[in-house]
This record gives structure tokens, C-alpha cells and sequence, in this order.
């Protein structure tokens, strides 16, 4: 039992890559004041936004917030989503598109953007939400019930918009 413990630790450390973020610049994230200043990555290839479309967040009310948003939907562009980029306007994010609904667990692992990451079901309602995940973290990240869907936003757009779980998210495919 010790055996098959030790190795999970060994295969965790390894797949999270130490994370202990040493070498890297210190940390711009204010967590106080959650202002978005940008990391200033190292050795990072400018990645441009590309926009896939529109979406909305229907609030009660029926109150839209609406965002552009970059489709996720290949194993290749999941695995990728926002890591290794230098910056992100308020008015965009990134849409993953899941082929099934089941739990799912996201990290910030080489994310240079502070983001507010979104879960949602089948039915496209928000079911759990993650704001202000932190920069460069291997914190595991879970959606802790089935998601078919996750969204990033900018860090702070959940608190601005005042978007919360049973939301609705709709998008043009």
C-alpha cells in the first residue's frame, strides 16, 4: 500500500512538473485588490485571440452579458486552451467543448492570466465556478459534478457582470 501511495505522489509531482514555480519573475497578481497585471512570461510565442464568435451569459432577468469567445473543441486545443499567452481583453475568452458530460478537473499550469473558470452542464447552466484562479498554480481545479463545458474569463468578470451559478451560457456553433 505504501508502495502504490509513494508512486502516486512520484507520478503527480511529475505530471504538475515540481510547480513550485521557482526560476520564474515574481508574482504581478494582487490578491488583495484582484487586479489583473500581466505576467511577464519567459520564452512565450505571442498568441493571438482568435475569435470563434459570440457569446451570452443569460442572467436573471433575462440580463445578457456578452463575450467573444475562442472554441476549445479539439483534444489539441483543450489540452492547450490559454496556456503560454500574455494577455486576454475583458471581452473575450475561451469556450471548451467536451464530447461527453462527466466531472472535470482544470489547473493554471503555465497560464499567465489570472482567470474566472466556469463549469457547465449539458444544458449549458453554470454548475460551478472558479474566480480569480491564480496564475502558474497546479492547484486541480474541479468542477466537483458532471460538466460538458468549461468557460475562462478575465479574472473579476464573474464579480463585474455579477454572473452566478443556474446562469444560462448560449453561443452560436
Amino acid at each position: 500500500m505504501k508502495r502504490y501511495v509513494l508512486g502516486f505522489i512520484v507520478l503527480l509531482t511529475v505530471l504538475c512538473g515540481g510547480c513550485n514555480n521557482q526560476g520564474r519573475i515574481h508574482d504581478n497578481y494582487n490578491s488583495i485588490t484582484h487586479h489583473k497585471t500581466m505576467y511577464k512570461p519567459l520564452n512565450v510565442q505571442e498568441s493571438f485571440f482568435s475569435c470563434d464568435g459570440t457569446l451570452s451569459i443569460i442572467r436573471a432577468h433575462s440580463e445578457r452579458i456578452s463575450f467573444e469567445y475562442e472554441r476549445a473543441d479539439t483534444p489539441a486545443k483543450r489540452a492547450r486552451g490559454l496556456m503560454y499567452r500574455a494577455h486576454m481583453k475583458d471581452t473575450q475568452s475561451m469556450l471548451f467543448i467536451f464530447d461527453s458530460e462527466r466531472p472535470r478537473f482544470f489547473y493554471m499550469k503555465n497560464t499567465y492570466i489570472p482567470l474566472d473558470i466556469l463549469f457547465l452542464d449539458k444544458e449549458k447552466k453554470i454548475v460551478k465556478m472558479h474566480q480569480y484562479a491564480k496564475p502558474l498554480s497546479c492547484d486541480v481545479l474541479p468542477s466537483e459534478c458532471a460538466a460538458c463545458y468549461a468557460l475562462e474569463l478575465c479574472a473579476g468578470s464573474c464579480e463585474r457582470n455579477h454572473i452566478m451559478l443556474g446562469d444560462i451560457v448560449l453561443w452560436n456553433t
